[in-house]
C-alpha cells in the first residue's frame, strides 16, 4: 500500500478513535453517577444491588475498550510520523488491527449490557401513589 494513503488511514483512525474514545469515557461517568435507590426494601433492595453490580460490569468494561482506543490513538498517531515504508510496519499494523477488533467487541458487549440494563429497569413494576 502506498505511503500516503496509509497515512490518510492512520489520520482516519486517530479521528474515529478519539471520539469512540471521548464517548466511552462519558459513558463511564454517567454510569458511575447512578447509585442504587436507597430507599428501597425486600425484593426491590436485592435488585437494585444487582443492577448496580450490573453497571458496574459494564463500566468496567468500558474502561478496558477505553484502554483498546487509547492503544490506536497513541499507535496511529506515532505510524503518521514513522511508516514510511513501502511494504508498511507489520507490528503497527498488527497492534491496530487487533487493538481495533478488542475496542469494537469491548463496544458490542457494553452496548448490549446497557441496554439490557435499560430493559430490566423498565421491567420493573412500577409504584402508584395515590
Amino acid at each position: 500500500m502506498d505511503p500516503d494513503l496509509r497515512k490518510d488511514i492512520y489520520s482516519s483512525l486517530t479521528g474515529s478513535s478519539s471520539g469512540l474514545l471521548g464517548f466511552a469515557l462519558a459513558a463511564v461517568a454517567i454510569l458511575s453517577a447512578f447509585a442504587p435507590k436507597v430507599d428501597a426494601r425486600g425484593a426491590n433492595r436485592r435488585r437494585e444491588r444487582e443492577m448496580a453490580d450490573a453497571r458496574s460490569d459494564i463500566a468496567k468494561c468500558l474502561i478496558v475498550t477505553s484502554l483498546f482506543l487509547m492503544m490506536i490513538l497513541v499507535v496511529s498517531t506515532i505510524a503518521i510520523g514513522i511508516d514510511a515504508e513501502r511494504g508498511g510496519n507489520r507490528p503497527i499494523s498488527i497492534t491496530i488491527i487487533s487493538a481495533a477488533f478488542s475496542s469494537l467487541v469491548g463496544l458490542l458487549i457494553s452496548g448490549l449490557g446497557v441496554t439490557l440494563s435499560i430493559l430490566e429497569r423498565n421491567n420493573q413494576p412500577q409504584r402508584t401513589y395515590r
